[in-house]
């Protein structure tokens, strides 16, 4: 079971171990609820995915979360996403007392680089730097075949400043 969490669209899905979509389902995310809704509204959708057919007679191995923002993986929670406004949020938690499954929780640009060292362009490649650009961007190191996440684990991870170019009041 996968779900990507985006600043505009949720999608779910069900997927085989060779990352084949048997199911799937989107959704748009109305950050500016909050996130409990959204949490309402994941679990529901996801419990409704957990009845396809597509899973009949076969066993889940647990949820892949990949969220749009710096995400304490050990922890499974959304420390901050600026684009969402949300903050703090026990994504691993709360969808495993709900679905009593297992969950890991990733930051996107971190869950991207693990798809392209499984199955995509970095499959050969132990050493390789991710960048993503999306609503914003994410820059992701892997060193000898394994995310570099760092002391806090947000090592590699990009911010930026936007600069008033009509704002003269520096000259």
């Amino acid at each position: 079971l996968s779900c990507q969490v985006g600043t505009e669209v949720a999608t779910a899905a069900v997927l085989d171990l060779g990352a084949t979509i048997l199911s799937r389902r989107e959704w748009a995310v109305e950050a500016t609820r909050g996130p409990e809704p959204f949490l309402a509204a994941l679990v529901a959708c996801l419990r409704d995915q957990l009845q396809a057919p597509a899973l009949k007679g076969r066993r889940l191995a647990g949820l892949g979360l990949s969220l749009h923002g710096a995400v304490d993986a050990e922890r499974g929670v959304l420390r901050v996403s600026e684009h969402l406004g949300w903050y703090d949020v026990p994504f691993r938690d709360e969808l495993q007392r709900a679905l009593g499954i297992p969950v890991f929780a990733e930051g996107e640009a971190r869950a991207i680089a693990l798809a392209e060292q499984r199955w995509g362009a970095a499959s050969e490649a132990r050493d390789f730097v991710l960048i993503e650009l999306d609503a914003g961007f994410g820059m992701v190191q892997v060193l000898d075949g394994r995310l570099c996440r760092g002391s806090h684990g947000l090592a590699g991870e990009l911010g930026f400043t936007v600069w008033d170019t009509a704002d003269r009041s520096a000259e």
